[in-house]
């Protein structure tokens, strides 16, 4: 597979009369890890949410690879579960009523795996994050964990699924 980038040129997001997002380009390599820095309400989240496609971009184009999946010029957007991406939220999307090994295999589910498989690359990923102990706990029975470690699950939970690229934010982190 040749290399897979994602690239923003010039992003603008505008709600109303703010330009939450104002002509931000950006390239990220294949297997780069990139941070998006800047004080509370600069666009960090907003740029995320128009890469992933949870947002339209109101100017420029984000491409993934040699998809082009927004272009307002053109009239080009690409429904987000057709991008091949993941988003880990801010305020990390588990469901209560899951435990944690259902949560992460939870993607897979849309990947139509065997279930054996499915087993393998969850207890694998659950082993990598240390999080196989608590494999059979609910997110809403506490404490099911502690020290930051419950932002943890929505990570494998993305990985998982086998995306070629991870957006990633965090509460606290930029």
């Amino acid at each position: 597979e040749g290399a897979r980038q994602t690239e923003a040129l010039p992003l603008v997001k505008i709600y109303g009369e703010n330009r939450v997002v104002d002509t931000v380009s950006f390239t990220v390599a294949k297997g780069e890890f990139v941070s998006l820095l800047g004080p509370s309400g600069c666009g960090k989240t907003t740029t995320l949410r128009c890469i992933a496609g949870l947002e339209e971009a109101n100017g420029g184009e984000i491409a993934i690879g040699d998809t082009t999946v927004s272009a307002p010029a053109t009239d080009t957007l690409v429904p987000p579960h057709q991008r091949d991406i993941g988003m880990v939220f801010q305020s990390y999307a588990v469901w209560p009523h899951m435990t944690v090994f259902q949560n992460v295999a939870y993607g897979l589910k849309f990947k139509k795996l065997a279930k054996q498989a499915t087993l393998e690359k969850v207890e694998r990923l659950l082993r990598v994050v240390h999080l196989e102990a608590l494999k059979e706990r609910y997110p809403d029975r506490k404490p099911l964990f502690y020290g930051g470690r419950d932002t943890w699950t929505p990570i494998p939970k993305e990985f998982l699924r086998s995306l070629p690229t991870d957006l990633s934010r965090r509460s606290g982190a930029a």
